[in-house]
C-alpha cells in the first residue's frame, strides 16, 4: 500500500491559483466557477465580515466547554479526537453563515441547479499523531447517500456535481487544514469511496495533485464532493471549522440528509430563498434521532451511554429523598 502522505507541502502556488478575494473589485463569480470546474476546489476570502466570524467563534467556544448532557447545551463527541456542535442550535451568526446567499449563488452556479443544504456541522479536531479520517470521496458508483435513501449512484450520475461541500476556517489554518486532490472530482470511481480501496497506480495519480489548502481565518474552502478530500493528518495543531454540504436538487430532488432545528428567533429574518436552502417544504433521509451526530455516543459506546443515562436518571434522588423526608416530618408534627 502506498504512503498517502507527501514528503513536503510546497503548494502555495496551487493555493494562489484557486484563491478568490470576494470583496475585490476584480472578483468575478464566473471566473471562480470556471476555476471550480477545472480543479474541483476553490477558496473564497472575505466572504464573511470579521464581526460575523467573531460572533460565530464566540458562540461556539461556549458550547465547546462541556458535552451535551441531559439536554444541556454543549458539544457532541463521536470519538476521541472530535467534537461536534450543531450550528443551527447556536442561531445568529451560525445560521447567517450556513445559509449565506452569496455562497449558495456560487454553489448553484457550479451545479447548474438549485441546491438544498443537506448537512451542517461545526467540527473541532484535536491534534493527533495518527490519521483517523483518511482521504475519501463522498460519492462513487454504487454509493447510497444514506441507508434510508432509495437512490444508488450510477456512472451517469457521477458525470455531474452531486453535492458540494465547504469548510469555513475559524482561525488561520495550516496544520490539519482541509486537503483536496486537484481534478479528482472527474476521476473514475468504481472501487468505493476510500482511496485505500484503489490500486497503487490510481492512488499515486491522486496523490500527485494532493494539496493541503492552507487558509486564513474566515476563508471558505468550497469543493466538489466527488473529489478525494479530508483533513491533512497527522496534525500537531487543533482545527475548528464549520462544515457545510449541499445536494444537487436536479439529481436528488428536494431531499436533505437531516432536518435542521432552526430557532424561532432566526426563522422570521430568513428570506424565502434561505428557507428553501434550509429545506423548508422538502424531505429528509433521516430524523434527528437517527442522525449520527445525535446518536453516535449511544451507538459506539453503549456501556458508557447506559452508565451516563443511569447517572442522569438518578441525579436528583437526594433532592427527592429530602423532599419526601420534609413532607413526612410535617405530617408527623401536625
Amino acid at each position: 500500500m502506498l504512503s498517502r502522505r507527501p514528503k513536503t507541502w510546497q503548494y502555495v502556488d496551487k493555493i494562489e491559483s484557486i484563491l478568490f478575494e470576494v470583496g475585490a473589485p476584480t472578483f468575478s463569480k464566473d471566473s471562480a466557477v470556471e476555476r471550480f470546474i477545472e480543479t474541483g476546489v476553490i477558496v473564497l476570502r472575505g466572504l464573511f465580515a470579521e464581526a460575523q466570524i467573531d460572533a460565530l467563534d464566540r458562540d461556539t467556544q461556549v458550547r465547546l466547554k462541556a458535552p451535551t448532557v441531559s439536554g444541556s447545551a454543549g458539544y457532541f463527541k463521536p470519538d476521541h479526537p472530535k467534537k461536534f456542535v450543531d450550528p443551527f442550535s447556536l442561531g445568529g451568526a451560525a445560521v447567517d453563515v450556513a445559509l449565506d446567499e452569496q455562497l449558495s449563488d456560487i454553489v448553484e452556479a457550479y451545479m447548474g441547479s438549485e441546491c438544498i443544504l443537506s448537512e451542517a456541522t461545526i467540527k473541532y479536531d484535536a491534534p493527533t499523531t495518527y490519521e483517523y479520517f483518511g482521504l475519501h470521496s463522498d460519492y462513487a458508483v454504487g454509493t447510497r447517500r444514506h441507508a434510508n435513501s432509495d437512490t444508488t449512484v450510477t456512472p451517469e450520475m457521477m458525470g455531474k456535481p452531486l453535492g458540494v461541500g465547504a469548510a469555513v476556517y475559524f482561525h488561520d489554518c495550516i496544520e490539519g487544514a482541509f486537503s483536496y486532490s486537484f481534478g479528482s472530482h472527474i476521476a473514475e470511481k468504481t472501487n468505493g469511496q476510500k482511496l485505500d480501496e484503489y490500486p497503487d497506480a490510481y492512488q499515486q495519480a491522486i496523490m500527485e495533485s494532493w494539496v493541503r489548502v492552507e487558509g486564513k481565518r474566515g476563508d471558505v474552502v468550497v469543493f466538489d464532493d466527488r473529489g478525494f478530500h479530508g483533513p491533512a493528518q497527522p496534525a500537531r495543531a487543533s482545527r475548528l471549522v464549520m462544515l457545510l454540504d449541499w445536494m444537487n436538487v436536479s439529481c436528488w430532488g428536494r431531499v436533505q440528509v437531516r432536518p435542521f432545528p432552526v430557532l424561532t428567533t432566526d426563522i422570521g429574518r430568513l428570506s424565502d430563498r434561505q428557507l428553501r436552502l434550509a429545506g423548508v417544504g422538502g424531505q429528509v433521509m433521516t430524523t434527528l434521532d437517527e442522525y449520527h451526530m445525535y446518536r453516535s455516543f449511544s451507538q459506539r459506546r453503549p456501556m458508557a451511554h447506559r452508565l451516563a443515562a443511569r447517572i442522569v436518571e438518578n441525579a436528583y434522588w437526594v433532592d427527592d429523598l429530602k423532599a419526601r423526608t420534609r413532607n413526612a416530618l410535617r405530617r408527623l408534627l401536625r
